[in-house]
């Protein structure tokens, strides 16, 4: 009958449906557990934090789930409002989802994006992962992969943060040490907005960094166009804001890119050496003739320009390739 589709900044989608013969409209949710327990009134269990960080820590995409009954008629339920009808739900369980590792591969929750960062070479067995998120309050938390308090003795080891959007942006607008710090030592960043991903890319090119960004939705126009190399995985909206529009799907054009930059900086080095040293050595020569008064004539210079300089431009392509 109706559908909210899903929205990063409140991270969950809800439709309006009725079945057959039914009397009353029935709103269903999904989204992320913390947003979806939040909004609940009845059903959580009392172990819903515990069976989520054990899903979540291997790796598991967890979706919470949770419905409410309407007492409203079909013109109410057209008119009402996201926010009239996304409140008092009753939860309903967890759907459990497994990503499989692939070349390219992201994580929403907090733990699901550390344990694939571990899986994928991001972060070494031995770096400790210390979560930075925000409580129900808007607070900054920072706790362990084990839930535990952050200890001096963590920091004392080599360790990495793993940043979620929100609490990101609130140590943007408070401090500007403390998230430069997180910048540099942040290897995870889950539940990004589009405006928390033109932060972290600004915030890192602020500390002499230059830095890629690859995206395929309009959420990552922003980054994509302050990047300073944006690839853009689709021809939809993105590659309107990115430098760069891969064919694939996938990271395996980033390599590509940097490989060509290269070569293309490289060439430009090579043709001013090439310039600077043709016109320094016809310079300084001509000045040695003038000196004991002679001067190359005009078919000396055609000479030059033609026989010498082509043979010199190439055999200056057979040349090794740059390493």
């Amino acid at each position: 009958m109706r559908q909210f589709p899903f929205s990063s900044k409140l991270q969950r989608m809800s439709v309006v449906s009725r079945g057959l013969n039914a009397k009353h409209f029935v709103l269903f949710t999904k989204g992320s557990p913390e947003i979806i327990r939040s909004l609940c009134k009845e059903g959580i269990p009392a172990d819903f934090l515990q069976v989520q960080d054990t899903y979540t820590k291997r790796g598991l995409r967890v979706i919470a789930m949770a419905y409410r009954k309407l007492s409203m008629n079909y013109l109410k339920v057209q008119r009402a409002t996201r926010e009239e009808l996304e409140w008092e739900l009753t939860f309903l369980g967890l759907v459990v989802l497994e990503n499989r590792l692939k070349p390219q591969t992201t994580g929403d929750n907090l733990l699901t994006a550390l344990s694939v960062a571990r899986e994928c070479g991001l972060m070494t067995p031995k770096e400790q992962g210390v979560l930075i998120d925000t409580d129900t309050s808007g607070m900054l938390q920072m706790t362990t992969e084990n839930n535990e308090p952050v200890s001096d003795g963590v920091f004392a080891s080599p360790f990495r943060f793993v940043v979620t959007g929100r609490a990101l942006e609130l140590i943007f607008k408070n401090s500007e040490v403390a998230f430069h710090q997180v910048c540099v030592r942040g290897t995870v960043f889950a539940r990004m907005s589009p405006d928390q991903k033109q932060i972290l890319v600004e915030g890192l090119q602020h500390l002499g960094y230059f830095v890629g960004m690859c995206g395929d939705g309009a959420n990552d126009c922003g980054a994509l166009k302050a990047a300073h190399m944006g690839i853009s995985l689709s021809e939809a909206e993105a590659s309107v804001a990115s430098s760069f529009t891969s064919k694939t799907p996938d990271i395996s054009a980033v390599p590509a890119v940097i490989r060509e930059g290269r070569a293309a900086l490289a060439t430009s080095f090579g043709v001013f050496k090439y310039m600077a040293a043709y016109s320094v050595t016809q310079h300084v020569s001509v000045l040695f003739l003038y000196w004991i008064g002679s001067g190359l004539g005009d078919f000396q210079f055609l000479y030059i320009d033609l026989a010498l300089i082509t043979a010199l431009v190439f055999l200056g392509k057979r040349t090794d390739e740059l390493s």
